[in-house]
């Protein structure tokens, strides 16, 4: 995985969000696996504000870490807007953190219910929480990836910014 130029640009305004305002955030990646915590630390100073983060591919892990139900994968699939809210408050509980982002979603194949590209960002802060639905065209898993981690920091960064 490289890390683009626009991922620096983005880590780069996040950096000075979370230190401007002593704050600290953590991760719960799936369809993206890891790539969002791995832009946010590529940037020099990130261990001031970045906790860590949670790699839940599988749903046992979402399960196991991430509070995730069973019956909630099977009520509304595990590509869902409860999921990723579900991941994301869980995420920013365990890392004691003031806010997490997490996704789910299907950057290759999707199933019977949900199309490929079909992807759920959530983000937590201290007073609220919100999630976003993203369908990417028919495109490669690489590409799908990449677009879903810039779209989670840049509409992480617009929803502190004017929150």
């Amino acid at each position: 995985m490289k890390i683009e130029p626009d991922d620096i640009s983005l880590a780069s305004r996040l950096k000075e969000y979370m230190q401007r305002n002593n704050a600290t955030i953590s991760t719960a990646e799936s369809c993206t696996s890891g790539r969002i915590g791995a832009t946010i630390t590529s940037i020099d100073g990130s261990s001031t504000y970045y906790q860590g983060g949670i790699i839940a591919y599988q749903n046992w892990i979402k399960e196991q870490y991430l509070d995730v139900t069973t019956q909630m994968i099977e009520e509304h699939d595990v590509v869902s807007r409860e999921v990723v809210l579900q991941m994301v408050a869980a995420c920013r509980q365990r890392f004691n953190t003031h806010y997490a982002i997490a996704t789910t979603g299907y950057t290759g194949e999707g199933n019977q219910r949900i199309p490929s590209g079909t992807i759920y960002i959530g983000f937590a802060g201290p007073t609220s929480t919100k999630a976003i639905k993203l369908t990417l065209p028919n495109s490669s898993r690489e590409d799908n990836t990449a677009i879903a981690t810039q779209t989670a920091i840049r509409e992480f960064l617009e929803w502190i910014e004017n929150t």
